[in-house]
């Protein structure tokens, strides 16, 4: 006998600007448990991130009413059920081969697809919630007025945040605040957080996906909960709607678990299943080929206008541009052309060597000062604290300013503390973090899934990309300065950019 009534409400919207919506959500019913649900957010950019919040919704679901008896641990088999779900996304995240075999109706994604989700995860009984979760979404808990955050979002400005090294409001515009630093798909093992919380009567837990709290500050949330709104479905609504209303900048997920104070029974307080958002199935599976259909008649006649419209589009634009003529004379004559764009390494498939190398003898004034211009030349300050150096690692050093007349003289700064974190990135938009406590230098897409972790590293600091090459320049313990050669796997292709 529970002394609790648990209701839920959940929904979801592509918002304002998205075309579709990558965000999932589920809600289950377990005999034994007043709740038990999961939200997803597919991380925008990579590919199949809406395979990737499905898949673990499925996977999650699967694991819960597998697992969760009366007497069973909801936080170990939580923590299950999200580890299994990082299996599966990475599963269907490799390479296909010929011998791929589907496995329970789906298939692999596309070759070398890159695919995360978000998630946070959990379940009710007697009256006592436990949420688990891995990423930026969140779980909040409103009570008397209060609205508390019940998960700390694995994202690189949050973690700034609680390390004292930036503000709420930095964080909220800085050009990192996408990065995220765990989720589901981004490594091998996941690593989720756990929480066990006591419910009492009038509490309600909010879970959403970053879709709300990128547009709603935590003091706007809290007065839309607290003002009684006749159900949760309304509740649910008018929080979605003041999101959208601000922007709608993305995908929007909000769930609501409300815990009333009249006793009730397991079955009378089990929740309906529901699920909802992004509904695209991985591609062989069933479901995707339950929705291919063939071309129409009116499908064709479309497609044959676009087609004859293109066509006269491009005899316009050589009839009007001798430059367009000349390139397209050059292109079918087999002969150069001067037009085409410089070829850059793909950076996300580049290598590095296992020792780095050190190029400049002296050592810097301060560990988080380093320029780096084409060539591999390197701008620093001299130790002393009143040379402005170049230095190339083919030739001398050449003394840019001799005297920054500064009025005492700056001593190699030898020390690194732990917590030291520098950024840098490249033209391809991919991020590099060095972490000095952790001796690594980390490489991230643009969506922040990891590509590359440089290991055993004298204490990383400031670090800088050669654009050409894509070798890492950084400064180590001793303040000299060092290099990671960057090489091309054996099936890496350029990528003209």
């Amino acid at each position: 006998m529970s002394t609790l009534s648990i209701q839920l409400a959940a929904d979801t919207h592509k918002g304002m600007r998205r075309s579709g919506n990558e965000d999932t959500f589920g809600v289950f019913a377990i005999p034994g448990y007043e709740a038990a649900f999961v939200v997803c957010d597919g991380m925008g950019g990579l590919q199949a991130g809406d395979i990737a919040a499905n898949e673990a919704v499925r996977v999650i679901e699967a694991t819960l009413k597998a697992r969760l008896l009366p007497d069973s641990d909801p936080a170990q088999v939580l923590l299950a059920a999200l580890r299994g779900a990082n299996d599966a996304v990475n599963s269907l995240a490799r390479p296909r081969s010929d011998d791929d075999e589907p496995t329970q109706g789906n298939e692999p994604a596309p070759s070398n697809a890159l695919m995360g989700t978000t998630v946070v995860a959990g379940v009710v009984r007697a009256g006592t919630l436990w949420v688990a979760h891995a990423g930026d979404s969140r779980a909040y808990r409103f009570r008397s007025g209060r609205l508390e955050r019940l998960t700390n979002d694995h994202s690189f400005v949050d973690e700034q945040v609680r390390a004292g090294n930036m503000t709420e409001s930095e964080a909220r515009v800085s050009r990192f605040r996408n990065m995220i630093t765990r989720a589901i798909g981004i490594d091998a093992v996941l690593e989720p957080e756990v929480r066990q919380e006591t419910l009492l009567p009038g509490d309600t837990i909010l879970v959403c996906s970053d879709g709300l709290t990128t547009m709603l500050l935590d003091d706007e949330i809290a007065p839309l909960l607290a003002e009684p709104r006749g159900s949760l479905e309304r509740q649910v609504q008018v929080l979605i709607d003041a999101a959208n209303r601000k922007g709608g900048h993305d995908n929007i997920t909000v769930l609501l678990v409300g815990a009333g104070g009249k006793g009730a029974s397991e079955g009378d307080t089990a929740p309906l299943e529901k699920r909802g958002g992004g509904t695209r199935a991985p591609e062989g599976s069933r479901e995707s080929r339950r929705r291919r259909k063939p071309a129409g008649p009116s499908t064709v006649v479309l497609m044959l206008a676009m087609l004859g419209g293109l066509a006269f589009l491009t005899l316009l634009l050589l009839a009007l541009s001798p430059i367009l003529r000349s390139q397209l004379a050059a292109n079918l004559s087999g002969k150069p052309t001067t037009l085409s764009a410089p070829v850059l390494p793909d950076y996300r498939r580049l290598t590095y060597s296992d020792t780095p190398l050190r190029i400049v003898d002296s050592p810097l004034a301060s560990r988080s000062q380093l320029a780096l211009l084409p060539e591999g030349k390197v701008v620093f300050v001299r130790n002393s604290g009143e040379q402005v150096i170049l230095a190339h690692p083919s030739g001398p050093e050449k003394v840019l300013v001799s005297d920054l007349k500064v009025p005492d003289k700056v001593q190699a700064d030898m020390s690194s503390p732990d917590n030291e974190v520098y950024v840098a990135t490249d033209p391809q938009g991919n991020i590099y973090i060095s972490y000095a406590g952790r001796g690594v230098i980390k490489k991230l897409s643009p969506e922040g899934a990891e590509l590359t972790r440089i290991s055993k590293l004298d204490r990383p600091g400031a670090l800088t990309i050669e654009p050409k090459s894509g070798d890492i320049y950084f400064i180590d313990a001793t303040n000299h300065v060092q290099v990671l050669r960057a090489k091309l796997v054996a099936s890496a292709k350029p990528s003209p950019k």
